[in-house]
């Protein structure tokens, strides 16, 4: 798989937050080589420019805006092999 990378932009008292990081963290540990990014904004307000989002949670994957607040985890599953996709071919 290319290396992806998924940030994620979160809040402390966010209950969306909770759920995406969940599944975030799933994925970690069912696709090998998915690294992880936590920003948590009341912790942490500087993030990296490319990161810039008004509504949390923001995933990013390899820095490009992939959801705003819940997503269904198949959804990035394809996202992810679409990556690993790519990298074969």
């Amino acid at each position: 798989m290319a290396r992806a990378n998924i940030q994620v932009l979160i809040t402390n008292e966010c209950r969306a937050c909770v759920k995406v990081l969940e599944i975030i963290h799933q994925m970690k540990h069912k696709m090998p080589g998915v690294g992880v990014e936590v920003y948590n904004l009341d912790e942490r307000p500087s993030v990296p420019e490319e990161l810039s989002a008004v509504i949390v949670p923001a995933t990013y994957v390899n820095g490009r805006l992939f959801a705003y607040g819940e997503f269904e985890p198949l959804m990035l599953i394809a996202v992810l092999n679409r990556l690993r996709s790519q990298s074969t071919n």
